[in-house]
């Protein structure tokens, strides 16, 4: 129904299309006379095709970002997909094509109907055919909303309480939500909270204030999935390097085979190394021992970071401990260095003849730059899978400059309802999450074993 609605509404406006709306000047006053009213200055801007130039267009890119945001239901289904790792990511691009085509084809044919300066901002297609005596379309239009907003609210009702479910199933929220209800085999409590709490929003905020909470909230996600990408692909199969590792050793002078003939005898699995006192390395029962795995995971210092920043690594390389250390550095660096140049050309943009302004934007892209050349210098990750991002680091990198971009654009109301929010996730997590996550008992429990052994 939505998309035949929209058809038709597409077919129509062409019909009442006229290229002049995009061509509409203000007077010297700055104000236009259009269908015997006056718009004024503040509405109008500079006319023409981008009346409030390349500023006013991330302005509002900004805010209309929530329009992408429902491909993130395609994901949190994928205990339904038969083939996930293949068919996920293609669902995603498709989604997204589609939206981009349909919102650009609506939004080109409105403002071809009506000068961009004309429309009414609460219900813009209504308005458009009602001024040309089309009010038979606003029926086929009502009818397209009420399917539009039913669709929405049921597609919202489907991620949320699953997102919900997994982030309390590993404990980074209170386990309760975790709850299925038996018979419908549904997390009721998750749902019915979350539901909840998204009716009190409604109710106390305006609709404005939701989208910008919701573009900034979304605009951050995938900020960090960006980010996420450029660490993983430097992340290094730490099995693998422990395994070289303890081949090393054994390979070496002070390699001892310990296996005795009492344990060949009685079917026990021999020692696989054994090394002289000064060694730390002990496996015992082919298993590594805590300090092999210390001596693995040794931090390594300034002066390898620096060299392993610089270093042309083989194609063929595999991420060691120090690349991954100099992968996650420089990916935060990365960051950090892309937020203060975001804010710069946004905020400050009109400051940029101030010396000071201008020295720190240049150093913020000298950092960007030297650390996205440094990324591509270290090895990658050569696990297969069945989706890999293209063009890392540059499409990456190129993602978190533009949405860190988009989010300094946002309201300054926004941002501070925002801190608020990131407040509220923090302490949970802090207070809560990191102590009874799932990867913290698993962490927490050899230690314990450890110490039960030896008495403690």
């Amino acid at each position: 129904v939505n998309l035949v609605v929209l058809s038709l509404v597409f077919v129509s406006g062409l019909w009442l299309s006229d290229v002049a709306n995009w061509q509409a000047q203000p007077g010297d006053n700055g104000t236009i006379e259009f269908a015997n009213r006056t718009f004024s200055a503040e509405a109008v801007g500079d006319g023409g095709f981008l009346p409030f130039g390349f500023k006013g267009v991330i302005s509002g890119a900004g805010t209309c970002f929530y329009a992408f945001i429902g491909f993130d239901a395609i994901a949190t289904t994928g205990e339904e997909v038969k083939n996930p790792q293949r068919a996920i990511p293609i669902s995603i691009i498709l989604s997204l094509s589609i939206c981009f085509v349909v919102y650009f084809c609506l939004s080109a044919v409105l403002t071809l109907m009506l000068p961009y300066f004309a429309l009414d901002p609460l219900a813009p297609l209504p308005a458009a055919f009602a001024a040309y005596g089309w009010k038979v379309a606003n029926y086929a239009i009502a009818v397209g909303a009420v399917c539009a907003l039913s669709t929405s609210l049921l597609g919202s009702m489907i991620p949320l309480p699953r997102i919900v479910y997994a982030m309390a199933a590993d404990g980074l929220i209170f386990r309760f939500l975790a709850k299925v209800q038996p018979r419908l085999a549904t997390p009721m409590i998750a749902t019915l909270i979350t539901g909840c709490m998204a009716g009190i929003m409604a109710c106390l905020f305006e609709l404005k204030e939701l989208v910008d909470m919701m573009s900034i909230g979304t605009l951050l996600a995938y900020t960090l999935v960006a980010l996420s990408v450029l660490i993983l692909r430097g992340t290094r199969d730490q099995s693998n390097e422990l395994t070289e590792t303890l081949k090393e050793t054994e390979n070496s002078p002070d390699y001892k085979d310990c296996s005795s003939n009492e344990d060949e005898e009685n079917g026990q699995q021999p020692a696989a190394l054994i090394v002289d006192e000064s060694s730390s390395v002990r496996p015992k029962n082919g298993e590594p021992s805590v300090d092999a795995i210390n001596a693995v995971n040794k931090a390594p210092s300034f002066r390898d970071y620096i060299r392993c920043s610089i270093k042309v690594h083989a194609p063929d390389e595999q991420p060691s401990l120090l690349s991954e250390t100099v992968t996650r550095g420089n990916s935060a660096i990365f960051m950090a260095s892309a937020a203060a140049l975001a804010f710069i050309l946004e905020r400050c943009s009109d400051q940029l003849s101030n010396p000071g302004v201008a020295v720190a934007a240049a150093l913020s892209i000298l950092v960007c730059l030297a650390c996205i050349v440094s990324l591509r210098m270290q090895p990658q990750s050569a696990k297969k899978v069945a989706f890999k991002v293209p063009g890392v680091p540059f499409l990456p990198c190129l993602s978190i400059l533009v949405n860190l971009y988009l989010m300094m654009a946002l309201p300054n109301g926004t941002w501070l309802r925002f801190l608020v929010w990131m407040t509220i996730g923090f302490l949970i997590y802090f207070a809560y999450g990191l102590l009874h996550s799932t990867e913290h008992r698993l962490q927490t429990k050899p230690k314990l074993s450890r110490l039960r052994q030896q008495g403690v």
